[in-house]
């Protein structure tokens, strides 16, 4: 359809006339409502009103337009405008910005690892805003409780190690529950941002490596679903130049304890 100024007119798609206020002919209603597209029914409710008021009244809000636009003031024709707006603002919202989705992917890379001092290090795309920073602690959290409660547990993995038949009625034998050693996270840091990186730290405690493989599958999804990361490092102790405090092992102060009823003796 052809746009026009406040000093103007036009034509809509469907042939009924754009007119403004102040211009001959310009079908504005009592209250001064600019008419965007055919004309408004006189028994439209009051809340449309006040949008063609609005759209009027504030020219640079593009979007009151927008909503309005093709219209003929019937609400459901309104309500479709909007839900069409929240679609595609959603849309854009789920990709990174300035990245094809093709490059999206999040890279994965293992530094040094030690389990019981280990950070893990994300590079987003852009700089991660409040709302998806508290996301990502939560994903962690919850990453951290299934850890404590010791579900990483290697040993114990009935199901994935039945390669005969489904869970439906599966023999599940119990004993393995008490028999198989203990796997549980310590500790988990809160995370730390810096610009467009973040960080935390966990003691894995005894849980098997299977802990990383579960949190990497729920980081990706994350990635893609949430707050697009570029790269995920597993261990080491700087990424882009961010340096992370020494954080020692259980076993660097269980030496220290040696050492020191060494010297008493």
């Amino acid at each position: 359809s052809n746009n026009t100024s406040m000093g103007g007119g036009g034509t809509s798609e469907d042939g009924g006339a754009w007119t403004w206020p102040g211009t001959p002919g310009s079908g504005s209603d009592t209250n001064g409502a600019v008419k965007f597209g055919p004309e408004v029914p006189e028994d439209v409710p009051d809340w449309v009103k006040d949008l063609y008021k609005q759209a009027h009244e504030f020219p640079e809000e593009t979007y009151l337009q927008e909503l309005l636009k093709d219209t003929g003031g019937e609400p459901r024709k309104i309500e479709m405008n909007a839900r069409r707006k929240l679609a595609e603002s959603t849309s854009d919202r789920s990709a990174p910005s300035g990245v094809p989705p093709a490059e999206a992917q999040m890279k994965v890379r293992f530094d040094e690892v030690d389990p019981f001092s280990l950070w893990v290090w994300f590079e987003f795309y852009d700089v991660p805003n409040e709302a998806e920073r508290e996301m990502l602690q939560n994903v962690l959290e919850s990453w951290f409780i299934l850890g404590k409660l010791g579900s990483f547990n290697a040993l114990n993995l009935q199901l994935s190690d039945s390669y005969e038949s489904g869970p439906s009625f599966f023999n599940y034998d119990v004993s393995e529950l008490e028999s198989s050693l203990p796997a549980m996270f310590h500790e988990l840091r809160e995370a730390e941002f810096e610009g467009s990186l973040g960080r935390t730290w966990v003691n894995m405690g005894t849980c098997d490596e299977i802990a990383l493989d579960m949190l990497i599958n729920a980081l990706h999804n994350f990635s893609r679903e949430c707050c697009s990361i570029r790269e995920l490092t597993i261990g080491g102790q700087s990424v882009s130049g961010w340096q992370a405090p020494k954080i020692r092992s259980v076993f660097d102060q269980a030496g220290d304890l040696d050492m020191a009823s060494g010297d008493l003796k």
